[in-house]
């Protein structure tokens, strides 16, 4: 989504989540930068170059957040 291979109207991502020996969906939405709302614990656990690419390419973006 941030390097705009993907709208984020094109994305869904969903996150089972367990309690009490039950599981439920829970959905992630991304906006048109690629910023994710719900980060799961220990999930999407992400290094400095992963973050760094995300930012770099948010920060080059020249058109607005479609």
């Amino acid at each position: 989504v941030a390097e705009k291979r993907l709208k984020s109207n094109d994305l869904r991502i969903y996150f089972v989540e367990q309690s009490d020996g039950s599981a439920f969906l829970r959905k992630i939405n991304v906006d048109a930068l690629g910023n994710i709302d719900y980060w799961p614990a220990g999930v999407f656990a992400e290094d400095f170059e992963e973050v760094r690419a995300l930012a770099n390419a948010q920060a080059n973006r020249v058109d607005d957040a479609d």
